[in-house]
């Protein structure tokens, strides 16, 4: 009786799975771009990767190690470290992170 009742879970199981997965396959497939000759809306409104307003990278890191050196100096371990370290990756100064 267990073993039978086991069998019509999984076999349901397997097909309901089954039938999420197929409605991934049904998603209409983009149009080229080599068939089409005007750019869509949604290509169009994207920014490249160049004119991003995001700092680069070794700007973060920078800043990043220069919180790290300060909290060393104020001596902060685990949790007020870490909270220090995000408030001062967000450009604040000393005197305005409260870490309680």
């Amino acid at each position: 009786m267990k073993i039978s009742t086991f069998v019509s879970v999984l076999a349901l199981g397997m097909f309901v799975s089954s039938a999420a997965f197929a409605l991934d396959a049904a998603a209409p497939a983009k149009p080229d771009a080599a068939t089409s000759t005007k750019p869509d809306a949604a290509t169009a409104a994207k920014p490249d990767a160049t004119t991003s307003a995001k700092p680069d990278a070794a700007a973060q890191k920078a800043r990043a190690e220069e919180c790290s050196k300060r909290a060393d100096a104020k001596g902060l371990h685990n949790r007020r470290r870490r909270e220090y370290r995000e408030e001062c990756k967000k450009g604040k100064e000393d005197k305005d992170i409260n870490i309680k």
